[in-house]
């Protein structure tokens, strides 16, 4: 009977093989599939042509479970507006709206930004310290810009010119796409300007 003994060995064996195939990892793991998307903000506002904000996303899976180190795309609705980097960086880049969005797989999420030009400066452009006889108009016209805080210039601000010894051509100017508004001047006394 010793031939029958090893047979049941080999057999006790074989089982014990097939049973740890059939416990192991033989089955399939579900994949990590990107459910939905949140930014850290809804709404940005920027000042000036330059300016930034930071955004940030969370992404989860279809258990809710948050994705460490998710694949993501970024993107804006209006380049002249903002602009976004693939680090989620928003760069104002002029005046308006615009719309920043993220997605992950189908999982996305949008951010409203506005960028709203703020004067900060009005710099002398062109037209200082010219002479002229008095009741002749200066050469050149008086030119002035209007800057955000960034140095951007700044089109469509109303601007009032005053002057003292003089007359201006006109005292209410906007500024054109170049952020500058102009007047002319003729002096009435020493005629310098």
């Amino acid at each position: 009977m010793p031939g029958r003994s090893s047979r049941g060995t080999v057999c006790r064996a074989l089982l014990l093989v097939l049973g740890a195939a059939g416990c192991g990892g033989g089955g399939s793991v579900e994949p990590t599939v990107p459910t939905t998307a949140a930014l850290n903000v809804a709404t940005v506002s920027l000042t000036a042509v330059g300016q930034t904000a930071q955004l940030s996303a969370t992404i989860t899976d279809q258990h809710g479970n948050a994705i460490d180190s998710p694949a993501l795309t970024w993107s804006s609705s209006n380049g002249v507006v903002a602009t976004v980097s693939q680090s989620g960086l928003v760069t104002a880049t002029g005046s308006g709206s615009a719309v920043i969005t993220v997605s992950a797989g189908s999982a996305s999420a949008e951010a409203g930004v506005t960028v709203t030009q703020t004067p900060a400066q009005i710099q002398k452009v062109s037209g200082d310290a010219q002479t002229a006889a008095p009741g002749q108009a200066v050469a050149l016209p008086l030119t002035v810009q209007v800057n955000d805080a960034g140095g951007g210039p700044i089109p469509n601000v109303a601007l009032t010119f005053t002057a003292t010894g003089g007359t201006l051509t006109t005292t209410a100017a906007s500024t054109g796409a170049d952020g500058r508004a102009s007047t002319g001047f003729t002096p009435l006394g020493t005629g310098s300007q």
